[in-house]
């Protein structure tokens, strides 16, 4: 979302971009490997270098969240560069920060406050997520939703009105237990003794191979393996053909650092009825009964359930589905984000 944050027209505000990009995909993330450190400390000089370089007054950065090895990333970081720039911005694109305090000694806890309190502004992607603003005493805070770009319109021809026979369910994220790939699985074993016509597609790198081995054995001795194939990582065209061949969303997470799901949103973007969990943002994105089902989170059965509805009924998914698309329109289209932002980057240089 960095990305699309830059891609915006913000008038007479400059933004320089230092990348910090010590993962290189989800997979990574919460690892410790060496060549993040050396990464880390080219991150800081760039920091140091564009503050007087280009005279830079408001630091705007993505906190961690409740993980320890991205805290120390932000110790890091922030310790020797906060201080030089007048005004501060925390986008919370993780969530889940202010569960960390707790854990943390006296000594660390020290330098937790050191790190992150009192910020100028912060931004939490929904009004479900973690108030980790008010944990760290932020001066002012924003509810900002993501958005993206508008791919449906290139592939709306591809979008099959029509049921399918299977009906296509779609899951993309990274294939880990937290982002409900177990749950999904169980719940296929639940529809596939009703004998219901489905077929699941998992899009996705495995968080390890040991993963990996486990789900595979799992589709093995429950023989659910001509209902589910696993796609690998898709991009671009791929990825948006994908969506546009799929009747059904389905996203069971409950992710430790999950904020707002940009999936989901691309999922509405597309017009698809959606399953999903009640967990951080995601009620703000998907309204219950309107665009889609929110279910507990770790409960198979009642992913199953909600599924069979769905599957059953395609008055029900076209209904959904039209939900769907005309919520993206209106909360969740990259031109609202860039405007959400622009706000806020004036209402801190104002006070500069």
């Amino acid at each position: 979302m960095i990305e699309k944050l830059l891609q915006g027209d913000y008038g007479d505000i400059k933004l320089v971009h230092v990348r910090m990009e010590y993962s290189k995909g989800m997979d990574q993330v919460g690892k410790f490997q060496l060549n993040k450190l050396v990464e880390l400390l080219k991150v800081i000089f760039k920091i140091i270098y564009a503050r007087f370089a280009h005279h830079i007054q408001v630091l705007y950065y993505p906190p961690s969240g409740p993980d320890m090895i991205p805290f120390f990333r932000d110790i890091l970081t922030l310790v020797p560069t906060r201080w030089l720039f007048k005004r501060t911005i925390f986008h919370f694109h993780a969530s889940g920060l202010m569960y960390l305090y707790d854990r943390l000694s006296p000594f660390m806890k020290s330098l937790f406050r050191i790190v992150y309190y009192n910020p100028d502004a912060s931004i939490r992607t929904s009004e479900f997520t973690p108030e980790d603003a008010k944990a760290i005493r932020s001066k002012r805070e924003y509810i900002i939703p993501y958005g993206i770009e508008d791919c449906y319109l290139e592939y709306q021809d591809l979008r099959c009105r029509e049921s399918h026979t299977p009906v296509n369910i779609l899951f993309i994220g990274v294939l880990r237990p937290s982002k409900g790939i177990d749950v999904l699985l169980q719940a296929s074993t639940i529809l596939l003794k009703k004998e219901l016509p489905f077929h699941i597609s998992i899009m996705g790198k495995f968080h390890t191979q040991e993963y990996e081995k486990e789900v595979l054995e799992y589709v093995q001795d429950h023989h659910i393996g001509a209902t589910i194939s696993f796609l690998g990582e898709l991009s671009g065209d791929a990825k948006w053909k994908t969506f546009a061949s799929s009747d059904i969303f389905c996203f069971p997470t409950y992710f430790e650092s999950e904020a707002f799901s940009v999936v989901l949103v691309e999922a509405l973007s597309f017009g698809l009825p959606i399953v999903s969990t009640n967990w951080r943002g995601i009620p703000s994105m998907v309204q219950d009964g309107v665009c889609g089902f929110l279910v507990p989170i770790r409960d198979a059965l009642a992913v199953a359930d909600k599924l069979e509805v769905l599957i059953r009924d395609p008055e029900i998914r076209r209904s959904f589905g039209d939900h769907s698309r005309q919520r993206y329109l209106d909360m969740f289209t990259i031109k609202k984000y860039h405007q959400h932002l622009h706000r806020v980057f004036q209402d801190v240089l104002s006070t500069c």
